[in-house]
């Protein structure tokens, strides 16, 4: 099929669909029994409109904000301790933390035999099997059975390191 033959087939199509539909009547040809039947609806229509206007008028009364999030309020000032109160002393401290150990504890191996047992210890940049009196990263290995190892730092402080399931 060329073109010609599409645009006139085309062409028929549209001029029997525009044949086939119904005549409009013109607005004119209305009925009085249409415009009484509008009227009450015309007038439930401005009924809503007016009570709608009455709750927008309400509502549009200005009222000062509660908060404003761009005005920063003063700080209240902590009153000072009076001096007829007795001030408890503070609590005891507690000891500061132990220093994060530079490896991990990563698992255990045995031969099964009367071969000591190993640790392998996992730091950031390499994997370590050690035995008792090893030393690793400034720490010696004191004891080392199945659940876990000790080692004691250079000030002769003893860390236990534990397996975790």
């Amino acid at each position: 099929m060329n073109w010609k033959s599409t645009t006139a087939f085309s062409g028929v199509t549209l001029l029997a669909a525009w044949l086939g539909q119904p005549p409009k009547t013109p607005p004119a040809a209305t009925s009085d029994a249409d415009s009484r039947v509008s009227r009450p609806v015309a007038n439930d229509i401005q009924a809503q409109a007016n009570r709608l206007q009455v709750r927008v008028r309400r509502e549009m009364d200005y009222r000062d904000p509660t908060r404003n999030p761009f005005r920063f309020t003063e700080r209240r000032a902590v009153p000072a301790p009076r001096a007829d109160r007795v001030v408890a002393p503070p609590a005891a401290l507690a000891p500061p933390a132990a220093p994060r150990l530079p490896f991990e504890l990563s698992g255990m191996a045995s031969d099964g035999g009367d071969a000591p047992r190993t640790a392998i210890l996992t730091t950031p940049s390499d994997v370590v099997f050690v035995t008792q009196g090893d030393h690793v990263a400034g720490y010696t290995v004191t004891r080392v059975d199945e659940t876990g190892i000790e080692v004691t730092a250079a000030d002769g402080s003893v860390r236990r390191l534990t397996l975790t399931p």
